[in-house]
C-alpha cells in the first residue's frame, strides 16, 4: 500500500467488525505470517502503550507526510498576516455519509458549515497542531481503535508484546520495508 490504512472516524461499521480485524491481525502474527497491509506506526505505539508526550506532530511524519508538511509550514510561518494566510479554526474535518463532518476540537461537538470555532493564531498554533494530531490518531478513532485492540489482545497477551517496541511489532506484522540483496544474505548465511 502506498499509504497507511487508518480507522474511519465516521464509519458505520459495528465495533465487532474492528474487533474481528484485531483478532485476524494477531492470529497472523501468532502464526508467523507477514500481512499485506500497512498501518501507521502510531497504531503499534498505541497498542503497546508507548509513552508519548500526548501525540506530537512527529507521530504523523512518516505516515501522513502532506499533513506533517502543512503543520510544519503553519508552525514556521513568521509573517504578520498569519490569520489571513491560513484562515484556520480549531476544527477537525472528516468525510462522512457523503459530506464533511466538522468537529470543534475544543468541545468535541459537531458543528455545521456556518458554525464558528476558535481561530488559530500565531499565539495558539502550537496548540492547534497538537490538538489536530491528537484528533487524527486518538480522539476521532477511539471506538474503532478500542474494539481493534480488544480483538488484537484476545490472541496475543500484552505481557508478551511488552518485549517488543513499536517498530519491531510493525516489522513482525508487515514485514520489513528494506530490500535484501544476495550480498547481504551471503554475509549472514553459513554454508
Amino acid at each position: 500500500f502506498p499509504f497507511p490504512l487508518w480507522f474511519n472516524p465516521t464509519s458505520l461499521e459495528p465495533s465487532s467488525t474492528y474487533e474481528m480485524l484485531g483478532v485476524l491481525m494477531s492470529l497472523g502474527i501468532y502464526n508467523g505470517f507477514t500481512l499485506p497491509i500497512r498501518f501507521p506506526r502510531v497504531l503499534y505505539q498505541r497498542l503497546l502503550g508507548e509513552e508519548r508526550d500526548k501525540w506530537d506532530t512527529t507521530a504523523i511524519e512518516a505516515d501522513w507526510p502532506d499533513l506533517f508538511k502543512g503543520l510544519g509550514q503553519l508552525l514556521q510561518y513568521t509573517g504578520d498576516d498569519f490569520e489571513h494566510v491560513f484562515g484556520l479554526e480549531f476544527v477537525f474535518s472528516v468525510p462522512g455519509a457523503g459530506r464533511q463532518v466538522h468537529i470543534d476540537m475544543d468541545t468535541g461537538a459537531i458543528i455545521n458549515e456556518s458554525g464558528k470555532s476558535r481561530l488559530v493564531t500565531m499565539a495558539n498554533r502550537q496548540e492547534y497542531a497538537k490538538k489536530y494530531t491528537d484528533w487524527l490518531v486518538e480522539r476521532s478513532v477511539t471506538r474503532p481503535f478500542e474494539a481493534f485492540k480488544r480483538g488484537f489482545f484476545s490472541c496475543l497477551h500484552p505481557r508478551i508484546l511488552s518485549l517488543l517496541d513499536s517498530k519491531t511489532l510493525q516489522n513482525l506484522t508487515e514485514g520489513m520495508d528494506e530490500d535484501i540483496t544476495v550480498v547481504d544474505l551471503r554475509m549472514i548465511v553459513e554454508y
